[in-house]
């Protein structure tokens, strides 16, 4: 399959104020049955970061990732994804994104659900007054149509 995304970050706790991010490139899936479904990706794009230290810096990058989802019983899912963004200017520098969700369905036929969720975020080229990892939780109502 084939894929586009874009992203947009605002976080006062960084060492940049927002960062835009966009990346396309082809996906594979491994496996998909009624309880696994098992995707990998592979694509280029870059991200913007603003108002930081350094100015305003664009770096170009590549995206390898994968993604699994786990249905334990009805209405009950796993989900981890796992990105990895090597700098293509300097490779000694990476940004990597893990997530892992608890999905809870609330009402299958409205497509509502309730997301509980960790990820954390590390970014080898943040400067070493800042940390390299950040790890967030977050619950997330979601009305999927």
């Amino acid at each position: 399959f084939y894929f586009a995304n874009g992203r947009y970050d605002w976080d006062e706790f960084q060492d940049w104020d927002s960062r835009w991010s966009g990346f396309g490139g082809v996906g594979y899936q491994f496996l998909e049955d009624e309880k696994w479904n098992l995707r990998g990706r592979a694509g280029l794009g870059g991200n913007q970061e603003m108002g930081g230290a350094e100015g305003d810096e664009f770096t170009l990058e590549a995206l390898l990732g994968v993604e699994a989802d786990y249905k334990i019983k009805d209405g009950h899912s796993i989900a981890f994804t796992n990105y990895l963004y090597p700098s293509l200017e300097n490779a000694s520098d990476f940004r990597n994104v893990t997530t892992f969700d608890y999905i809870i369905t609330i009402d299958r036929d409205k497509g509502l659900a309730l997301k509980l969720g960790l990820a954390n975020e590390h970014d080898s080229a943040t400067p070493t007054t800042s940390k390299k990892n950040d790890l967030t939780y977050y619950a997330s109502l979601i009305w999927q149509f």
